[in-house]
């Protein structure tokens, strides 16, 4: 009897593994930007949107915000 990584599926699921774990275990790069106002806001977005960068959190400081983006 077979078990699943003999099965078609599982060699379809090895192959797959093989290919995108290098690219999901790599090493992310982060920046950090502290704008002051809802302009410097709006660029820092858009430029760093723009370089193909990711908004994933921001953080409210005592007026200012920290926008952390990742590649």
């Amino acid at each position: 009897m077979f078990d699943f990584w003999n099965t078609v599926k599982g060699n379809d699921l090895a192959d797959i593994l093989i290919q995108e774990l290098p690219r999901l275990t790599a090493p992310k790069k982060q920046k950090m930007v502290e704008s002051q106002n809802d302009n410097e806001t709006r660029k820092a977005i858009e430029e760093y949107l723009n370089k193909g960068y990711c908004l994933v959190n921001t953080v409210q400081l005592i007026g200012s915000v920290l926008l952390i983006f990742e590649k």
